[in-house]
């Protein structure tokens, strides 16, 4: 299954120096944030609205060393992927601006 993660590509250039994605959120709340490829538009225009240089990877959950759970944790009834650990680059499948 393809999710989604959106990030900055300054955040993105200083994972691939450590070898392997992580962001704020693993350290803050424990998961790195995700999104299913129909969410995506929704997600950037509430959470990323303005920002510039945003990178869209495609990770494929069966390549992902870290646990996927769809959850929703504000109440709401439609669930999003939440990786739980830092994210191979082996399971990053494409990059798209």
């Amino acid at each position: 299954m393809k999710i989604i993660h959106i990030t900055q590509k300054k955040d993105w250039d200083n994972c691939l120096l450590k070898g392997v994605y992580s962001s704020d959120t693993l350290q803050s709340q424990g998961f790195i944030h995700c999104c299913l490829p129909e969410q995506v538009e929704a997600v950037k225009e509430q959470w990323f609205k303005g920002i510039q240089q945003l990178l869209l990877l495609e990770i494929e959950t069966e390549l992902l060393s870290s646990k996927v759970i769809f959850e929703n944790l504000e109440g709401g009834r439609e669930q999003f992927p939440h990786v739980y650990g830092p994210i191979n680059f082996e399971a990053i499948t494409r990059i798209n601006k």
